[in-house]
């Protein structure tokens, strides 16, 4: 999507940022061969007022989209998948937009809570109820780690047999468990209330996600800057 300067007797240039809601209303394509529509009229449906005043949020806000965009369809239109993401999108920056507002802005919730919802919507998310190998009941106090190969957690005892499939990060592995159990029950909004322990390893769910995608975490280039 490519925004030229506007229309109208001074050319006055449209004011859309990264990150911007908006509507746009596509002029009559007279080639039906032709994959570049033009635009007719551009609306900003919302916008982030206090992102860009932050350069950590405004590298969340880059982060996000890549990922989004690394995952998503180009040629077939799922309309449940694309509702999925685009509801992700818009509860994420909205939320990090009034975290910023309200004083309240955690990065590390930001980046704990987008990438679990991200994979609970297409139903990867790792398995929490049972060990993946001996299928014991799973709390808090006896998970041992997350695996990659198995695609969920695996008790204390049956972790030391399989410590090479290991996602980076569990050595704080309860405390992030224990959030991302509780994402999968809650609302976007209710998400923003839970208390986010230091412990908490945001990088066990990144290395999770980009295993799933066969991605390399290196690829994702606005991870860096966080």
């Amino acid at each position: 999507f490519m925004v030229r300067r506007g229309g109208g007797k001074f050319k006055k240039a449209g004011q859309l940022e990264l990150g911007y809601l908006v509507k746009v209303e596509l002029a009559a394509n007279q080639n039906e061969h032709r994959e570049i529509f033009s635009a007719k009229e551009v609306k900003v449906s919302w916008r982030h007022s206090h992102i860009r005043e932050n350069h950590q949020a405004f590298y969340l806000l880059c982060f996000f989209l890549e990922t989004i965009e690394k995952i998503a369809p180009e040629e077939t239109f799922d309309e449940h998948q694309e509702l999925s993401f685009f509801r992700l999108l818009s509860n994420s920056l909205f939320y990090l937009d009034k975290s910023l507002r309200e004083g309240s802005f955690n990065k590390k919730k930001h980046l704990m809570i987008v990438p679990a919802k991200l994979l609970y919507e297409l139903g990867i998310a790792p398995g929490l109820d049972t060990c993946t190998f001996c299928t014991t009941p799973l709390n808090s106090q006896n998970v041992g780690g997350l695996l990659f190969q198995e695609g969920g957690y695996a008790c204390q005892d049956c972790l030391r047999e399989h410590v090479q499939e290991l996602v980076p990060g569990n050595s704080d592995v309860s405390e992030t468990y224990g959030l991302i159990n509780s994402v999968k029950h809650l609302k976007y909004a209710d998400c923003q209330n839970l208390e986010l322990f230091q412990e908490s390893n945001p990088q066990q769910l990144f290395h999770y996600f980009c295993h799933q995608f066969h991605l390399e975490p290196e690829s994702i280039r606005s991870h860096t800057l966080i």
